[in-house]
């Protein structure tokens, strides 16, 4: 099943993180709704610890190290490199290239990247200097686009698998990561990366955030067969890295989503027993003090974290069932009831949306018709709200709300669209990509791999990359 393992890996790119997706063929039955909420009194419950270093000393260390250098593919048959990043710069190198040449990148800006070309057998020697974007392509690149006018703001080299942005609370930092054992902190001011983020045993994060109270960056591992049992939360400072203790047990399942305005938590915890029993904790970010656990019952529950996303505040949960029942439904996470329930078109086929997908209050939803196992089954896009659904316009593959003001752009990257408040297409621009053009050795197989903004709504980030996995 060919377009199921392609699909999948779309799926693997869209989310969070190194998040895992499901798709499992149960029996249909109709989604149970949430058992109870249970409201907790923070008067009753302990403060939370912070441990000292010495305590985590055996466990896994988070290193802040200079910008590394990344891995790119030549894009010309002719590359010319500079002295400068100015097209009047001296030449110091002209090589001609062979296909698939590797090159380590070094630096960029916007319409220069600094590279290093080896020798590797030709006979023409090491070579280093500045050349155009559209001579050389990233892995992955990050577009920072102003979002009113499209125009490219910056370009930025990063690692395969980084597909998502996680702001500081006063928006000064971003910090890049994703599917990757590192993460790249950028200074918002010119987008210019400024450290990387080594994590520890080459692990994914499960979860990234800047703490809320105090601007550090906060990080979730999953559990290690060396150093781990269970998942832990750390605070990453530049003095040194601290493990937070929760108010009560981690669970393997652990802590893994944070709302968007990275204000609160969310923890799930598996109750055992004959039919699947999902407690979620949610947590005030701003003093890791458990707010309130409810829970969420039925054979159709999925046991992660990515099984649901978040409105923007956190004060409503999306459910993304484990079968086909037609329905999402929207769970108040104060309450734990299911407020309202949304239609998914999915009883023939299979659907899927991860949390940059929710634009305001309509979710842009993918649904593939069931079809032959070697044909890929059509795919469609709905726009998903209460009591209304309508098929999203063509061209439009990602979505996003930057402040109230909503933008799509299409598959490859090259149109930037803005969205009315009933997600119609208004305007198009063209958005800049020299990498892609007639003779161009790989820059027009880079496609959309993310698409986020900043809190302000003014910066657009566009990930684009090889789609060959995440």
């Amino acid at each position: 099943m060919r377009w199921i393992i392609r699909h999948a890996v779309f799926a693997l790119c869209l989310s969070l993180g190194a998040s895992t997706w499901y798709i499992l063929a149960q029996k249909k039955r109709a989604p149970a709704l949430p058992a109870q909420a249970q409201e907790e009194s923070i008067a009753n419950r302990p403060t939370p610890k912070l441990y000292a270093d010495g305590l985590v000393a055996s466990g896994p260390t988070f290193e802040f190290r200079p910008v590394l250098p990344m891995s790119g593919l030549a894009n010309a048959k002719t590359i010319v490199l500079r002295e400068h990043p100015n097209a009047e710069a001296k030449v110091v190198a002209r090589l001609q290239m062979g296909d698939y040449e590797p090159a380590e990148i070094l630096g960029a800006n916007r319409d220069f990247v600094h590279v290093r070309f080896a020798a590797n057998g030709t006979d023409r020697g090491d070579a280093e200097g500045w050349t155009t974007w559209g001579s050389v392509v990233a892995d992955l690149a990050a577009i920072v686009m102003d979002a009113e006018t499209g125009e490219v703001i910056s370009r930025i080299p990063l690692k395969e698998g980084m597909t998502t942005a996680t702001f500081s609370p006063d928006s000064s930092r971003a910090i890049f990561s994703g599917a990757s054992e590192v993460g790249y902190e950028i200074r918002t001011s010119d987008y210019t990366p400024t450290r990387s983020l080594r994590f520890p045993n080459n692990e994914y994060l499960k979860t990234l955030f800047y703490g809320p109270s105090d601007g550090v960056l906060y990080a979730t591992l999953p559990p290690s067969r060396d150093t781990l049992t269970e998942v832990r939360l750390f605070r990453i400072a530049d003095s040194g890295t601290d493990s937070v203790a929760f108010e009560n047990e981690l669970a393997k399942t652990g802590f893994g989503a944070v709302s968007p305005d990275g204000l609160l938590g969310f923890r799930t915890r598996v109750e055992s027993g004959e039919e699947a029993v999902l407690l979620i904790d949610v947590f005030d970010l701003t003093t890791f003090k458990l707010r309130n656990t409810f829970k969420l019952s039925g054979a159709n529950m999925q046991s992660e974290t990515d099984s649901f996303i978040l409105s923007r505040d956190g004060s409503e949960l999306f459910l993304r069932l484990s079968g086909n029942y037609g329905t999402i439904p929207v769970v108040d996470t104060r309450t734990g009831q299911v407020v309202r329930e949304l239609s998914d078109f999915s009883t023939k086929g299979w659907s899927y949306f991860s949390q940059q997908d929710l634009i305001g209050d309509s979710i842009l939803l993918r649904v593939w018709e069931t079809g032959d196992d070697d044909i890929q089954p059509p795919l469609k896009k709905f726009w998903i709200s209460n009591g209304r659904s309508m098929l999203a316009e063509p061209g439009i593959d990602l979505a996003l709300d930057a402040a109230g003001k909503r933008y799509a752009v299409n598959h490859q990257g090259t149109l930037l669209f803005g969205l009315d408040d009933n997600n119609r297409i208004q305007t198009r621009r063209a958005i800049a990509r020299p990498e892609r053009r007639n003779g161009a050795t790989m820059g027009n197989d880079l496609t959309v791999l993310g698409f986020t903004a900043s809190p302000d709504g003014k910066r657009l980030v566009l990930f684009v990359g090889i789609e060959h996995g995440c």
